[in-house]
């Protein structure tokens, strides 16, 4: 199989059932092997229904710090894109709950600095949701905070952006308040 035909494949609205079922029986070294062969075309795949549910399930089976940093490889200069991007937004929301946010520093950063831009957009306000919920990294979080706050009159008000001040008053109160 080229890697243009298994692109296709994971894109078809039948293809991508079959594709699925393929990754659960696996190996390690062909799942990384998979995410090799796609990643020029990973971000492409995701921005469409059957392609973001053949990633989403392929994101199940990465199991160590080779097949992460594929990942992280092929989405690199497009997290933006795919936070915005009506599908691709539930990929990069798959990756920032299974790939630790050490190892996804330059995603972490990306997210804090666009927080704004972020939490008033239907699609990437769930990625930012996602962050607050599965980020364990202090420094991350005091950042977060910080940019939500210069902008906390706009995010609250807007209809995405109040779930955002929510869901940061509910996970990082602590933060906000201190221990008293």
């Amino acid at each position: 199989l080229k890697k243009e035909g298994l692109s296709i494949i994971m894109r078809n609205i039948y293809g991508n059932y079959f594709i699925q079922d393929l990754f659960q029986k696996m190996n390690k070294d062909l799942i990384l092997l998979t995410v090799e062969l796609i990643s020029s075309e990973f971000v492409n795949i995701a921005k469409t229904p059957s392609g973001t549910h053949s990633l989403q399930t392929l994101l199940n089976y990465i199991s160590n710090s080779e097949m992460e940093i594929s990942i992280i490889k092929a989405i690199k200069y497009k997290e933006k894109e795919m936070a915005f991007t009506e599908y691709a937004t539930y990929v990069l929301q798959k990756i920032i709950a299974i790939i630790p946010d050490n190892k996804r520093i330059r995603l972490n950063n990306i997210i804090i600095e666009n927080a704004k831009e972020l939490s008033l957009n239907a699609n990437s306000v769930f990625v930012l949701k996602k962050f607050i919920m599965t980020n364990t990294i202090e420094e991350n979080k005091k950042r977060l905070i910080n940019a939500i706050k210069k902008h906390f009159l706009i995010i609250s008000q807007n209809p995405f952006g109040n779930y955002v001040i929510q869901n940061i008053f509910e996970e990082l109160a602590l933060l906000l308040f201190g221990s008293n």
